[in-house]
This record gives C-alpha cells, structure tokens and sequence, in this order.
C-alpha cells in the first residue's frame, strides 16, 4: 500500500549505490559496540549486497547494474587519521579493503579503495520486482494512504471468509484503516521512511537530515567508480545517459530546519563541483531527506505490537540497508511461522541472517531517553481548534481582513508565518504574484511548528520529517493529514 506511486520520493532521488560501507562506519561501531557488533553489522551488509546480486542475475533484470570500485577518502591532511582508523577496523574485522594515496584523477588525498561494490538504478529495478507481482494472492496498491493500524476487532470473526484468511489466528490479525478501504493482515510491515505508525516512539530516536545532489556533464571525471569525500562529505558516482557519462554528485548535508536559505546549499555543492570538475553542464538539481538513528544503527524489527514490523533509519544509504530490512524482517516472519527461507539460487547456501537479526532491533532504545520531547510536541498541536469532518477553519470578517494584509505584503517567493487572532498561519506567495497558503502552520503528526524550505517551496517538520507543499499537501511522511487551510 502506497499513499503515492511506487519507487518515488526517497528513492527516486537517491544517488543509488550498493555497497557494504557508507562511510567511516566500521571504527564507529567498534569503538561503540565491539567486534562481534561490528561484524555482525558487516555481515547484514554483505548478505543485501548480494541479494541484490543475485537477484539482477537470477531474473537477468535490465536495470544499468554494474560492478564498480568505492573509495572512501579525504584530501584533508587533518583527516587522514580518520582514514587510517577506519581501515585499522576493516582489518580488524577481516573486510578486505585497500589503503592508498594514488587515488584517480581528479581527486587527492588518501583513501581506502573498496573493490567489487555496485551501482544501478534503483527504478528500474524496483519496478521490475513490482511488475513480477502476479496478483495470485500479491497485490500491490498504489494512491491508497494508511490512515492506522489496529487489532481487528474481535467481533468481525463470524464471517466464514474472514476465518479462512485469518487461518484462525483470529488475536494475530491487523486491521488496516486506508483511504480506499480496510484490508486485513496477519503482518504488516511499515517501511516509510519515517514511520507513520510507531509504537515505541523510535521517531524520538532519530535525527532527520537533508541532501542535494546535482547531475553534472564533466570533462575531468573519466575514471568509473564510486567515491565519498568525509570532509566536508559528498558522495558520488558517474551513469551512462544518451548524451554520455554524468557524474551524480551529492552532499552539503543538514538536519533539517538547521539552514534558513537552502538555495545556498545548491550553490555550495555547485562550487564543490566546480572546485573537482572541469563541469560543462548542470542538468538536474534535487534534494533528498533521511534519517539516521542517534546510534547510527538502521531500525529494522518486530515492534512492541505483535506482528507489526518497521524498517527505519536508513542513514541516507537506502539500497543496502532497504535490501537489509527485506532479508531481516522476512526472516522474522517465516521464523515466527517455522518455515524455511526460500532460496533465490538453488544450491547456494542461506547466509546467517538470523545471527544479526537483534542488532537492528527497534525495541532497543526501550526505557532509553530520547533527544525530542514527543508528548511535548503532541500537547503544542491544537487538536481541539480542528473541525470534524473538514479541511477548513472558518475565519471571521476581521480575521479574513487580517489574513489578506499579511499576503499583500508579501515579497515574491517569501513565505512566513503569521499570527491571527488565536491562529498561526503559514502563507506564500510565487514568482507570479500568485498567493498560497493560509494553512496551519504545524504539523498534522506531531504539532510542530514548521519551517520553510526556500529551494523546494515546501514547509517541513525540523523534529520529525514530515513535509507538505506550500497549499498544504502532504508531500513525505510520518505526517498523514494535510494541512488544514483557512477561508
């Protein structure tokens, strides 16, 4: 069940690597957690690269997927101890990796080279899994936005066909409450980003961040191959297009909230370009968001509520770690039904998912303090001011006067928000003279007063994520309802 289309937002915008690292990962973890942690970590990673492998391989899927190279490196001297650092850990660990000061042109420094890693792309892919869906018992439902998850109610149980879905494990089922209707589960898994049901307030655990990637024509970049840069960090990796190799370029790095005038970080990741690449043309631009939990370990498990898994706190290195959450909760649910994995190659030996299993548990964080009061967010929404069954507040003649004076002044492209009478409104106004807005200026999930993102003329949660359009659509989660607006 989608609220949208298939493989959009999150993914749609990723610079799409698969590989075992996302950075200087593996000392973090060894010094946090210890060696069996880390390898454990290391082994989650191994076993989704090469699911992925294997499935490209097994149905022979047309979706640019490439073995590549990924160098981790620096050209800060003051740095290069975090490098040698992160390797000592690989070496620690066993992980094959190579540390080198003869990194390919154009890039300088040292680095720790990476081989055997891989690219693809990622709709492509995700799409052709989606399309392999027969509808034999598998459905997949696109524009149907989940409302809420519950215990199905006890007396639904006398209808002869809801037993024979339920297999007459009546206390295991969910019920699903969604736009187009109620669907009933025995498991339900919530992989959106940020989660939209959290029963353990794992949300309270994660900070959320933004990026900027360009796509860039260049004359310098002729080498193939991945590459991270630690400091400051971009990210990227070179595709082949009809007008020739473009390099995807990703970084200046931010919670969100933290820039008032996310124009500046386009412009600081074009002079980064710049600064590395002989650049002949900027083609696209984009921003993404992500989460990562305050422990840098993905949330990937079986939540406090039986039967309902979450995959969450991804770190803004999606392939894998989805890939992660694929194998880990998959295996949980067919442990919990004492069937065996079903193999995708046939005499290939299952690898040892459920030995790193409990490392990505989201109940971990239990009797933990967080590092954002939640309660203190939900009590700041006004849920009392909203009206039943509508998408409007009603001002009065004074109120409406007021809310057309505000907009009046408005410069183009400003957004502010503004106070009238016992609301705070959000409002803009375009390029065009076009006005915008007049919507509540908190979040729907979590009462959180919203801030303006220039770039990308969107208003967003800083706390939890959530973004919606500049007329109060929701645009990404954990938000369900959009923006109530006044008339």
């Amino acid at each position: 069940m989608e609220s949208n289309r298939i493989v959009g937002d999150v993914t749609a915008g990723t610079t799409a690597k698969i590989t075992i690292t996302s950075g200087l990962i593996y000392s973090n973890l060894l010094s946090k957690f210890g060696k069996d942690f880390a390898l454990k970590f290391y082994m989650a990673n191994f076993d989704a690269f090469n699911t992925i492998s294997n499935i490209v391989n097994e149905f022979n899927i047309d979706c640019d997927y490439r073995v590549s190279p990924l160098c981790l490196y620096s050209s800060d001297e003051n740095s290069f101890h975090l490098i040698k650092d992160e390797y000592d850990s690989l070496e620690e660990l066993g992980v094959h990796a190579k540390l080198t000061d003869e990194l390919p042109y154009p890039h300088k420094g040292l680095g720790i080279l990476h081989d055997n890693q891989g690219e693809f792309h990622p709709k492509k892919y995700l799409n052709f899994l989606a399309d392999s869906i027969d509808g034999n018992g598998s459905f997949v439902f696109e524009k149907t936005r989940v409302f809420s998850i519950e215990d199905a109610p006890k007396d639904l149980f006398y209808d002869s066909d809801l037993k024979k879905i339920s297999n007459g494990n009546y206390n295991d089922l969910k019920l699903i409450h969604t736009e187009n209707g109620n669907i009933l589960a025995n498991f339900v898994v919530v992989a959106t980003n940020s989660p939209i049901y959290d029963p353990d307030s794992v949300c309270n655990f994660m900070h959320q961040n933004k990026s900027y990637i360009m796509g860039v024509y260049t004359n310098k970049n002729k080498d193939s191959g991945m590459f991270v840069d630690i400091n400051p960090f971009h990210s990227y990796r070179s595709t082949n297009t009809d007008k020739g190799e473009m390099v995807i370029v990703g970084g200046e790095h931010h919670d969100i909230g933290e820039v008032e005038d996310t124009w500046e970080c386009y412009k600081n990741l074009s002079n980064y370009i710049e600064e590395i690449f002989d650049t002949t043309d900027i083609e696209y631009f984009w921003s993404n968001q992500d989460n990562r939990a305050v422990d840098e370990v993905p949330i990937i498990g079986e939540t406090s509520h039986n039967g309902v898994y979450i995959a969450t706190g991804f770190g803004s290195w999606g392939m894998t770690t989805g890939t992660i959450s694929a194998n880990v909760i998959s295996q949980l649910i067919l442990n919990k039904l004492g069937k065996k994995r079903i193999k995708l190659n046939e005499g290939k030996e299952n690898l040892r998912i459920d030995d790193y299993i409990n490392i990505f548990d989201p109940q971990r964080f239990k009797d933990k303090e967080g590092h954002k009061d939640i309660e203190e967010c939900l009590n700041r929404l006004d849920r009392g001011s909203k009206i039943e069954n509508s998408d409007t507040y009603e001002l009065n003649d004074e109120e409406s006067q007021c809310l057309s004076k505000y907009l009046l002044e408005l410069d183009f492209e400003e957004a502010k928000i503004v106070n009238i009478g016992n609301h705070s409104v959000a409002i803009y106004k375009d390029i065009d003279s076009n006005f915008y807005g007049g919507v509540e200026s908190r979040s729907t999930h979590s009462g959180c007063t919203l801030v303006w993102n220039t770039a990308e003329k969107s208003w967003e949660c800083p706390k939890f994520g959530s973004r919606f359009s500049f007329n109060g659509k929701v645009i990404h989660g954990p938000a369900i309802y959009d923006l109530k607006s006044y008339i």
